[in-house]
């Protein structure tokens, strides 16, 4: 009875929408490992890109999971760093932070083309160190942070192959690049000056400050965009919390004191942060939910014994979700999606959970160098 149930589960969810079936996935810790870090979905939420660091000190590796192959990870050789913060949206290109923890200020801006090896950005003149923290769709513009010794200061920048580095603002601004629109014309971030402000930056109007709700004494900095960088979400600082700012070309809306966004949905009706590293997400439909709320709300029914911590990316349409979890003590990530807004009902109940909690290895490095393949862990 319980082989058939399971069965006609697994039957109807394949036969669900391709594109982001809804569901629970929770990816565990290995032996060795100190934990996993979740970053960036590739555009169609199919493919999840992080690193995973060691109790060891042989460095960090670059994973990448999907729901049907399940978590890859590419091993380097130790004591190297790949660090990956941004994907391309077919899942072909990454981008982010390489290093040598052996050599000192050797953080470098990597890209990467399939299994190839990271091709490394050189420093401009007078910077020592940095990293990309955002890369465009088609992997074409990469945009992060150079920063130069002592006294540290840190610049934003732009890079493409043709065009190299462009650097951003002045260096006296101390600012810092949060996230590059998908379609790669939209920076923001934060500034220093003035007590700290959002900045965007677009190619046809330059570095510019964001303007902030009608509030008095606040500081104020951008983190996160839309795909066309329409749409811009961030936060406000008060004596009462952290407040949500929704900018929608450039003209703010307060939406209350509620989460720092890492995320925003394409229509900037969802964005998902954290409120003092309590993973929460806004709607326009429910406001501000803790995340074990809004998923139930939507029609998931979470498993027990799984603890859901910060939140760290979504994909664009606002549907999938991933962060730092436990399962019953066992550290690790989780990946929720959503179901569509015309979606009903618990998709998931407890005999579904116990049915597909079972994991289980298969060798299958993705570049060939001793990495391995973890079967998706449904829950």
């Amino acid at each position: 009875m319980a082989r058939l149930l399971a069965g006609l589960l697994v039957l109807i969810l394949a036969t669900c929408a391709q594109a982001q079936t809804p569901g629970v996935w929770f990816l565990p810790t290995q032996a060795g490992e100190r934990g996993l870090t979740p970053r960036a979905f590739t555009r169609d939420g199919q493919t999840l890109v992080g690193w995973v660091g060691y109790t060891s000190d042989r460095g960090d590796d670059a994973f990448s999971w999907t729901r049907e192959a399940g978590r890859q990870v590419s091993l380097d050789a130790p004591p190297l760093i790949t660090a990956p913060f941004a994907v391309s949206a077919d899942g072909a290109i990454t981008a982010g932070s390489w290093s040598d923890r052996t050599v000192g200020f050797s953080e470098r801006p990597f890209r990467q083309v399939g299994d190839g090896a990271p091709e490394l950005i050189q420093p401009p003149a007078g910077f020592i160190k940095g990293r990309a923290s955002g890369m465009s769709d088609d992997g074409g513009v990469l945009a992060g942070n150079w920063e130069t010794g002592a006294p540290a200061r840190v610049q934003p920048f732009v890079w493409t192959p043709s065009g190299g580095t462009v650097l951003l603002g002045e260096l006296s601004y101390v600012a810092q690049t949060s996230a590059l629109s998908r379609n790669g014309t939209t920076v923001v971030g934060r500034a220093s000056f003035g007590g700290g402000v959002g900045f965007v930056w677009r190619e046809e109007t330059g570095f510019q400050v964001l303007q902030p709700p009608p509030l008095l004494g606040i500081s104020w900095g951008a983190r996160a965009v839309s795909t066309d960088g329409s749409i811009i979400a961030g936060y406000y600082s008060t004596g009462s919390g952290v407040g949500l700012i929704r900018w929608v070309q450039d003209v703010p809306q307060d939406l209350g004191v509620g989460l720092t966004p890492v995320s925003v949905s394409d229509d900037g009706s969802v964005i998902a942060g954290n409120s003092n590293l309590t993973p929460t997400v806004w709607s326009e439909q429910f406001g501000f939910r803790g995340v074990a709320d809004y998923f139930q709300l939507n029609g998931l029914a979470l498993p027990s014994g799984l603890t859901m911590y910060q939140l760290t990316t979504m994909s664009p349409d606002g549907r999938t979700f991933a962060g730092y979890a436990t399962l019953n003590g066992v550290g690790g990530a989780y990946v929720i999606t959503v179901p569509a807004p015309s979606s009903t009902g618990v998709l998931f109940t407890s005999l579904g959970w116990a049915l597909l909690q079972r994991r289980r290895l298969r060798p299958g490095p993705r570049c060939g160098c001793g990495g391995y393949a973890r079967l998706p862990h449904r829950l």
